[in-house]
């Protein structure tokens, strides 16, 4: 089986490190990865080093694909991505990201109609552009792009999240509901066995005794920073002796950085530390995990804190609602300073074993890479069977 991969690019995240496991995996099962893959900007996090070192397989760049929208980039890309596709002949086309879905899946299609080609053409969605980037017109103008590339372009569509499958399914109408497949996210768990905290704090220069929450994640708006850092001052306000310190890991575009910089003002007990690649090390500074993203899909941050068995407390979005069920796996709170400033004061006094527990078996149980890699295998070869039927 001949598989090529399609992403906008290797920036720091977890679709970089799902598309990196996935190329190690299909690898070892004797399969032939490509993976095409466009540039980072130069405000991004890269992550072509991690990919290199854990991932397998051909890699072509495509200079011309970048994640902001240009007309004359962009038709570029697709002519780049439809040669790759008639020089390669892949068996399937999965693309991933938003732009790398637009462009791979127009790529693939031309292919098709252009030479007969039938590569199966199917696109993960790790979150959505419909809602927490643009206004309403522009919104509703890729909701419609999406309808359109769903109905003519895509074989299958995969969901990593319960939630996400009935938001994109039934609120958005992008598909059919007979072309979604629901497969969750796989996870290296390796890391978790390698916490120690003492170590790691010193390492940092951050005191033993503090509890630390953090927020991991690109500085970018739709990770609302914001919200995290007002309801640490909100908290630290109330409590100021609390032993307690706020870390922030991710670096991003410098205007915002800045932005989020002015916001903390001379507030020390809230800390910027950039850009970490090493889970270890962010895991064993944390003593509690914290999200307030206004869109997601399969938060890989809460699966890695699930591993490291340390508490999360997130906002209710996209699939994050699958991961911690009903406050069984962790803490949902509402997206509002208060009710976050509320709820770091009840992590430092409520025993969290019994929670930690449920989340660290959900974990392993649920998100191993073997997984995603068998029930993508399975869908691969079902798909390509159809095809050779119908021809």
């Amino acid at each position: 089986m001949k598989i090529m991969r399609i992403i906008t690019r290797l920036n720091a995240g977890g679709p970089t490190k799902h598309v990196t496991w996935l190329s190690k995996g299909f690898e070892s099962l004797g399969c032939e990865h490509i993976l095409i893959v466009g540039r980072t900007s130069s405000d991004e996090d890269n992550m072509e080093k991690f990919f290199t070192q854990n991932g397998a397989g051909k890699i072509y760049y495509i200079d011309s694909m970048r994640k902001k929208i240009n007309l004359i980039s962009d038709v570029i890309s697709i002519y780049e991505i439809y040669k790759l596709i008639k020089k390669i002949k892949p068996d399937v086309i999965h693309t991933h990201l938003s732009k790398a879905g637009l462009l791979g899946r127009i790529a693939a299609y031309l292919s098709k109609i252009e030479n007969g080609a039938s590569a199966v053409s199917i696109h993960t969605y790790h979150g959505n552009t419909f809602s927490g980037y643009f206004g309403f017109v522009k919104s509703y103008f890729f909701i419609v792009i999406d309808r359109m590339l769903a109905k003519y372009c895509t074989d299958t569509i995969v969901a990593i999240s319960k939630q996400q499958l009935s938001e994109l399914s039934n609120k958005y109408k992008v598909g059919c509901i007979e072309q979604y497949r629901l497969i969750n996210l796989g996870i290296d768990f390796a890391f978790s066995k390698k916490i120690d905290k003492v170590a790691t704090k010193k390492k940092y220069n951050l005191d033993i005794d503090e509890k630390i929450f953090g927020i991991v994640g690109r500085l970018a708006e739709i990770k609302n920073h914001r919200l995290f850092i007002e309801s640490a001052k909100l908290f630290l306000s109330k409590y100021p002796d609390a032993k307690v310190s706020f870390l922030i890991v991710g670096g991003g575009e410098k205007y915002y950085q800045d932005f989020l910089e002015a916001l903390v003002g001379g507030e020390h007990r809230i800390r910027f530390m950039g850009y970490l690649d090493n889970p270890v090390d962010i895991y064993s500074m944390f003593d509690y995990l914290v999200l307030t993203s206004i869109n997601e899909g399969t938060p890989v941050s809460i699966l890695e804190a699930f591993c490291a068995e340390i508490p999360v407390i997130a906002t209710n979005v996209g699939g994050v609602l699958d991961l911690i069920g009903n406050n069984e796996r962790g803490y949902m709170v509402e997206q509002n300073i208060h009710a976050i400033s509320d709820s770091f004061k009840n992590a430092l006094s409520d025993d969290h074993s019994k929670i930690l527990s449920r989340a660290k078996k959900f974990a392993f149980e649920n998100y191993s890479i073997d997984s995603l890699i068998n029930n993508l295998n399975s869908l691969y070869t079902k798909k390509i069977m159809e095809i050779k039927c119908k021809n």
